[in-house]
């Protein structure tokens, strides 16, 4: 399962989708090293901001689609 996430993450370049770097593996992990996200994850925006205002919710949507879309 992680090796088809990582050949994904790995073929996929749009500007919606974090970029993956590197693979660094461990006896008993596996790190991947991604592009910084300044902005976070949505999961934390939404948790800490509470809901977001419809345009905020527009603007995400059409990325969302844009980057499902594009995979």
């Amino acid at each position: 399962m992680l090796a088809r996430e990582v050949a994904t993450m790995d073929s996929l370049s749009h500007r919606h989708l974090i970029r993956l770097f590197e693979v660094i593996e461990t006896a008993n992990k596996v790190f991947l090293v991604t592009e910084w996200a300044p902005a976070g994850d949505m999961y934390t925006k939404v948790t800490v901001a509470g809901r977001l205002c419809e345009r905020e919710t527009k603007m995400y949507y059409r990325q969302v689609l844009s980057a499902v879309s594009y995979m």
